[in-house]
């Protein structure tokens, strides 16, 4: 039998004092300059791989067929 939850308070969001917003916008933005980086390395690895998959696959059939 499954219990009954609770109701309970949910934040959204932190609590930051003003004279520490600023080096805490700064390290996020930051954060998220690395995180773009990061899946744009990944779309380039994966065109890499596909690519070179074409490529093998072509010379592969152009192989077969000389």
């Amino acid at each position: 039998m499954l219990s009954r939850c609770c109701d309970v308070f949910r934040f959204d969001g932190w609590v930051v004092c003003e004279e520490h917003r600023e080096s805490l916008m700064y390290a996020w933005e930051e954060e998220q300059a690395i995180l773009q980086q990061k899946e744009l390395d990944v779309g380039l690895v994966t065109l890499y791989i596909v690519c070179d998959f074409i490529v093998t696959f072509v010379a592969f059939l152009v192989a077969s067929i000389l």
